[in-house]
């Protein structure tokens, strides 16, 4: 999965996260223009979400001794892209 398809995965999943969460929302089968802003905040928080998740992993890695293996730097490398992909959202 390349770093972009890995950040569109993550904020649609945080947003899935959220409207399930907001079900009983009246709010949010109202499709009248006013409501407009709340469905925005939805794609708005799930991007803040994915991006906490993301830099998580990204800390996680610096804990790690600078003298890892190749495939754990690429690993890393990855999501920091994919930290890039999210902000580009």
């Amino acid at each position: 999965m390349t770093p972009k398809e890995k950040a569109l995965s993550l904020v649609y999943s945080y947003e899935i996260l959220i409207k399930y969460d907001s079900v009983l929302d009246l709010r949010w089968h109202d499709a009248s223009p006013e409501n407009e802003k709340y469905h925005k905040s939805v794609k708005k928080d799930a991007k803040r979400y994915a991006l906490r998740a993301v830099e998580e992993i990204i800390n996680m890695w610096f804990i790690v001794d600078m003298e890892t293996p190749a495939n754990i730097q690429a690993f890393h490398k990855y999501w920091i892209s994919v930290k890039k992909e999210i902000q580009k959202l």
